[in-house]
This record gives C-alpha cells, structure tokens and sequence, in this order.
C-alpha cells in the first residue's frame, strides 16, 4: 500500500485552507527564499501572504512540524531546520494500526514521480 505524503510538485494541489499554507511554505522553499536554517515569516505575515486567518495558519505550521519541515521555537519564530527532516516512528505504528497491520512495522520512503509516499513492507 502507498500513503502520500506531499507533493513535490513546484504547483501543490490544495484542499484545504491549512494545504494552502503547506503549499505556499513548499512554494517558498521551491524558490529558494526559504532554505535550512531559515525563520519563517512571523504568523500573522504568513497569514496576510496566504489570505487566511491566523489560527489557519497555525494548522498548516502543524502540519509541516508533524512532517519534520519546520521546528517551532518558543518566543523565536518558526525555523526550516538544518539537517534532514525527521519522521516520528508514531506516524508509522498509527497507520499500521489503522490498516490493521501485524507484527513489526517495517516502511519505505519511495519517491514516485512528483510524490513521496510512505510503502508499508
């Protein structure tokens, strides 16, 4: 089975007011505005370049923190981090669950195309 997990397309198809933050973020990256070690552009800026609301834009920062895109740092802003990003082992063992999958959970991160998508083996 395989789960999508973002586009890498340089135009994301958005769903969603929280994808449209993921997709402008991924926009900002694709460009080179935003590289490792960058600092994002504070909320309410964001906000304001995407057209959406504040706590929309909290949800799309989620997002990209729950695929490892972007770290938060308390009173400092939102970070593209420096190395590689890093995907919890929570994300997997969940999707297992859910797919009622047995025994060790074992994934691979095939890149397909303009897609990355998690291979449950």
């Amino acid at each position: 089975m395989v789960y999508p997990i973002m586009s890498t397309s340089a135009t994301p198809v958005v769903a969603d007011s929280a994808a449209t933050v993921v997709a402008h973020v991924r926009t900002l990256i694709n460009r080179g505005t935003l590289g490792p070690g960058a600092r994002l552009p504070a909320e309410r800026q964001l906000a304001r370049q995407v057209g959406v609301s504040r706590p929309t834009v909290r949800a799309g920062l989620r997002t990209l923190a729950a695929l490892g895109v972007v770290r938060s740092r308390r009173g400092s802003g939102t970070y593209i981090p420096d190395g590689p990003p890093t995907l919890g082992v929570e994300a997997l063992t969940f999707v297992a669950a859910l797919h009622n999958f047995s025994g060790p959970v074992q994934a691979q991160l095939v890149a397909k195309s303009d897609n990355l998508r998690w291979r449950m083996i």
